[in-house]
């Protein structure tokens, strides 16, 4: 648990599997069609839920785990089902944690878009860092997974 916030690493798995759930379950919704003629609204709902999901896991993750040493760690351990640069990000396109919980942070807009022929699109993260946009594309699913495995390692190491 972090000393300041008492952010336990249950509750970042908690966040971590909320969002992983989200995202399986927005192709049954909106490209399978289990929603049959959805509205804008549903999927504006959609989107800000995801979009504040990631947020309050991104959140949790700088808070409590910022000391971790795979929190900066750039050495492809998330791997490119994570992340994708799709322009204006400094930087290498090689991402930590860190990098991706900042961009998340410091988003204008977070959505997931349909793509029919694709299945399983990452979603979108949108921002500008000094006046210069900048788009990631997020594997929601790849960043969750690495989350939660990261979180058993954590909870290995301090005995618990």
């Amino acid at each position: 648990m972090d000393g300041a916030y008492g952010i336990a690493t249950d509750q970042i798995r908690t966040l971590a599997h909320r969002c992983h759930e989200l995202d399986v379950q927005f192709d049954r919704l909106f490209v399978e069609g289990s929603v049959r003629s959805y509205s804008d609204r549903t999927y504006q709902t959609y989107n800000h839920l995801l979009a504040t999901s990631l947020l309050n896991l991104a959140i949790s993750i700088h808070v409590a785990l910022n000391a971790e040493p795979e929190y900066v760690r750039r050495d492809g351990a998330l791997g490119a089902s994570a992340a994708l640069d799709i322009g204006g990000l400094p930087g290498n396109g090689s991402f930590s944690v860190k990098d991706l919980c900042d961009r998340v942070i410091q988003a204008d807009d977070i959505f997931k878009p349909v793509e029919p022929e694709t299945g399983h699109a990452g979603c979108r993260v949108i921002g500008s860092f000094r006046r210069q946009q900048w788009e990631l594309g997020l594997g929601v699913q790849g960043l969750t997974d690495y989350v939660l495995t990261w979180l058993d390692e954590i909870d290995r190491r301090r005995g618990q």
